[in-house]
């Protein structure tokens, strides 16, 4: 059986922001082989990083004959434009939308290198910006939101373990920076570095149990495709009680690919057609709809040997 593709959009128009964005200077079912989710939302722009080789191409149209429920799908990561507020309500009007303390303690010269790093950034003067962070950073080793800036710049260059490591720094020197977290999280996912995901999301569901949908949904993917269903499906769950109104779709679809994971075919198929009718012309539709008529027939062939 060949793999076949699922794209769920993950990512919400505000990570661009939390990974690469501008601060404010003011304010201090299918195959088992889970090989791949994949966040293709975010670069300079707000638009894709670039993504590593892969074998299965973006899209796969594959015959209904050819789908099979009881494996495990693909589960590719991107963009869709959500509203923040309803996703991270930890947000506030700051881009940064949490004070760092250790930040806050920044001697003058550190926070001056930082101001001019982040003058820079917004001229796109991205070498000079860097100059500047890595300045704050000698200056004031703790300085939580420099590292952050540092890892978004690297993240923009594709220097992907520099930003894991300059996000790892700037969450140990601020556990309360969420920002930290996801970019970390969002760069892990683009080198499809699972384990990764899955820790780093751990401590952020740990410590903000009640803050956010898409923490859940994050920690809930990267134990889909670590093959760790009991996990996935907890954090699913959880997502979707964080989310009533359904503003990050995405949810429903992987919970039907992890109720398909367990051959419950009638709920998975009910999950897949709230994604379908949360999301119509989602970039994946017409993969969702292949694994929905799978599911569908499943279901029926269930209900046929019962009777």
């Amino acid at each position: 059986m060949r793999s076949v593709r699922f794209s769920a959009l993950l990512v919400v128009s505000f990570l661009p922001i939390f990974v690469f964005g501008q601060m404010d200077s003011n304010s201090p079912a299918q195959p088992r082989n889970a090989n791949a989710v994949t966040t293709d939302a975010l670069n300079a722009n707000a638009s894709a990083l670039p993504q590593p080789a892969r074998d299965v191409p973006q899209h796969v149209s594959t015959p209904l004959a050819e789908t099979n429920p009881q494996e495990h799908a693909n589960l590719d990561v991107g963009g869709v434009n959500l509203p923040s507020s309803a996703n991270d309500p930890t947000r506030s009007g700051d881009p940064r939308f949490t004070i760092s303390v250790s930040s806050l303690a920044a001697p003058e010269k550190a926070r001056n290198a930082f101001n001019k790093g982040e003058e820079e950034a917004r001229k796109g003067k991205l070498q000079a910006a860097f100059a500047y962070f890595k300045e704050a950073i000698t200056t004031y080793p703790r300085f939580a939101l420099a590292w952050l800036e540092l890892g978004r710049l690297q993240a923009k260059q594709s220097s992907f373990r520099d930003a894991q490591e300059s996000f790892r720094e700037a969450v140990k020197n601020d556990s309360n920076l969420t920002s930290g977290y996801l970019g970390f999280a969002e760069v892990a996912a683009q080198q499809q570095n699972w384990q990764a995901v899955a820790e780093m999301t751990d401590a952020l569901v740990q410590r903000f149990p009640e803050s956010s949908a898409l923490y859940w949904f994050l920690n809930s993917a990267a134990y889909y495709n670590l093959g760790k269903m009991k996990e996935a499906e907890s954090g699913v769950t959880n997502a979707l009680r964080l989310d009533p109104h359904h503003q990050l779709p995405q949810v429903e679809y992987l919970y039907g690919l992890i109720l398909g994971d367990k051959r419950d075919y009638k709920a998975a198929a009910e999950h897949i057609s709230n994604y379908l009718r949360l999301a119509p012309s989602s970039p994946d539709s017409l993969e969702a709809r292949q694994v929905l008529a799978a599911y569908q027939q499943r279901a029926e062939m269930a209900d046929d040997e019962q009777n």
